[in-house]
């Protein structure tokens, strides 16, 4: 998957070309585009990877028959063709049009938040199109976000993003002194941090994830039980076309629930959040493609 994402991000001159093209082009014509290009990836992205995604699918998912897991299936890479057009083509939609078609639900949860001047932790999976809501924070909150453009692939992607004042810290390039250190104070700062959840590496503490060992990041549990910041979960997904719609839930005080040490069960009940996210729109979650090399083998 990261190999196709690099096939268009190395293109950048020629892409951006392209872009301006496709400017000219109505709404419902290049949905209508890249809906079908999402069914031809499908039929030329190999058995195997189809097959990989299929059994991941089947394997969490077990409350659904092979035929809707199919259709899920091809869904999964309708929704990936549509965001990735709306990451590498559509990101400078952004400030115009496209803006308007971020519709939001309980964001005053964030905001009564934010009035008791202790920050916000928004805490999320990659469903939908993440990088479209974090520009929606960044551009209405002073917010942050923790990520990874150490991959050349993704490079590419958060830089344009960056460029629009979408600031955030590379897992793979910062030191976890100096993450800390930062989060702490753009908190203290009564300031935003986004928090993509759902990412994992070999290096992460051990958690669960739907029932099953894996590694997950605790940085956001760690953050809210030291600071008594509250965490909101959140939920963003398209919803028809390239409208989304972003979901603000209650506050979660993981400081009344747990102790200091309890650090592994706080994130745990975060991860449950993030399930039932991934549940509710299964065929927009990104890491369906990988989602075997993330389990501990007992």
């Amino acid at each position: 998957m990261y190999e196709w994402i690099g096939k268009l991000t190395r293109q950048t001159k020629r892409f951006r070309q392209l872009a301006n093209l496709l400017h000219l082009l109505p709404d419902w014509l290049l949905y209508a585009i890249f809906y079908a290009l999402g069914n031809l990836i499908y039929l030329i992205s190999g058995t195997e990877l189809r097959n990989r995604i299929r059994i991941n699918m089947d394997d969490l998912l077990v409350r659904l028959t092979r035929r809707q897991i199919r259709r899920l299936l091809r869904a999964y890479y309708r929704n990936l063709a549509v965001t990735l057009f709306e990451v590498i083509f559509g990101f400078w939609r952004l400030p115009r049009g496209q803006a308007g078609k971020l519709h939001t639900a309980g964001e005053h949860f964030l905001q009564e938040a934010l009035s008791q001047g202790k920050g916000a932790i928004i805490y999320a999976p990659h469903v939908g199109n993440f990088f479209y809501y974090y520009w929606y924070l960044s551009n209405h909150y002073n917010c942050l976000t923790v990520g990874t453009s150490g991959s050349p692939e993704l490079k590419p992607i958060y830089s344009q993003y960056e460029q629009m004042g979408c600031l955030g810290l590379d897992y793979d390039e910062t030191s976890p002194l100096q993450m800390i250190r930062t989060l702490r104070n753009h908190l203290e700062q009564n300031g935003v941090i986004f928090i993509l959840g759902d990412f994992w590496r070999r290096q992460f503490p051990l958690t669960e994830l739907f029932g099953k060992r894996t590694r997950g990041p605790q940085g956001a549990a760690a953050l809210a039980l030291d600071q008594m910041t509250p965490v909101i979960p959140f939920s963003g997904f398209r919803t028809k076309g390239f409208s989304h719609h972003l979901v603000f839930e209650e506050p979660i005080y993981l400081h009344e629930l747990f102790s200091r040490s309890q650090r592994s069960e706080a994130a745990l009940l975060l991860n449950h959040s993030m399930e039932q996210t991934i549940l509710s729109h299964p065929e927009q979650w990104f890491y369906w493609f990988n989602l075997h090399d993330r389990w501990e083998q007992d």
